[in-house]
Formats: structure tokens, sequence, C-alpha cells
């Protein structure tokens, strides 16, 4: 499980990739994001680095999709009933 770590990552293919490595065969990756909020980082980090961040002005589900598709993850997408924390991801291999 992984709450609101992807946005904070410069890499987040890398940590998808080593999250995969080291999943059981039967294993399930669960993120939990804030898709849409775009300046989720304003109050963490300055807007140069905000910007610099693949998913520093939001969880961007399309952009999500590429990174799963080339990992070969199979997912689904729960919208969750909260304003801070509204999408649940959960992934497995294929």
């Amino acid at each position: 499980v992984e709450r609101h770590v992807l946005w904070t990552l410069t890499n987040p293919e890398k940590a998808i990739e080593e999250w995969m490595r080291v999943l059981k065969d039967d294993g399930v990756l669960v993120l939990i994001e804030s898709e849409g909020k775009k300046d989720v980082a304003k109050h963490h980090y300055s807007e140069d680095v905000a910007s610099a961040l693949p998913f520093g002005r939001g969880f961007d589900l399309e952009k999500f999709g590429r990174i799963a598709e080339r990992f070969k993850l199979r997912y689904d997408v729960t919208k969750l009933p909260c304003e801070r924390i509204n999408t649940m991801i959960v992934c497995e291999k294929r």
C-alpha cells in the first residue's frame, strides 16, 4: 500500500518497477492518490520543484495508464468519497 507517494517522486516509473519486482505473484499493490488536485505540491514544494515532478500538478490517470501498460499491470480504479484522498488504484501483475 502506498498513500500519496507517487506525486512526490521525480521518477515514479522506477518506484513502480521496484514494487512490481518485490510483489509476490499473487500480490496486490494498492495506490492511494488525489486525482485532479492541480496544486497538490504547492504546500510542500516551490513552484519550480512541483513543476518538475511528473505528478506534481496532481495525479493523472491517463499518465498512470501509460506507466501501467509499460509494466504490464492490470489495474482497477475506485473513486473514494473524500475530497483529499479521492482515488484508489489496485494493481496486479498480468
